[in-house]
């Protein structure tokens, strides 16, 4: 799917303030046994993968006791609470960073349902604002003010 200022099924919930319209950006969406796995393209080169676990994932943990689980994986994280956007409202986010990738973990638990897993290249977040346009083409679905992508700490 591409991005290209008509209006998508992804316009609004889940992964609406993971993309921006005119951008060169496309999504692959794939299915599997627990999870919903967006796959996100700017400039045709992969840049984030958000894997959205279905509700009975983690048999009923809380996204405390999940994160608890992902430490003891991947280390201690940084505990923050964020929002998508400004008014957006603020969730509990945890995040690992490494040279290559960031991973947060997001509690998308009370208005989705979901928790979910975001793994970023990092040289593209970087590079987001250089390699995609600020503004969104007059008249395009996306022509409000469009939402940064990730997270936003307060």
């Amino acid at each position: 799917m591409r991005f290209d200022g008509q209006r998508t099924r992804w316009d609004s919930g889940l992964i609406a303030y993971e993309f921006t319209h005119n951008n060169d950006e496309s999504l692959l969406i794939a299915q599997d046994d627990n999870s919903t796995n967006f796959y996100f393209f700017v400039n045709n080169s992969l840049w984030k993968w958000y894997k959205a676990y279905d509700r009975d994932a983690f048999r009923g943990k809380n996204f405390k006791q999940v994160s608890s689980g992902l430490e003891k994986k991947f280390g201690r994280g940084f505990r923050k609470e964020a929002e998508s956007v400004p008014g957006s409202g603020m969730r509990p986010v945890i995040e690992w960073r490494d040279r290559n990738t960031r991973l947060r973990a997001v509690d998308e638990t009370g208005e989705h349902g979901r928790i979910a897993l975001v793994f970023e290249d990092t040289s593209t977040i970087g590079q987001l604002s250089s390699i995609t346009r600020q503004t969104p083409t007059s008249g395009s679905p996306s022509s409000e003010p469009q939402p940064r992508r990730g997270s936003r700490s307060r």
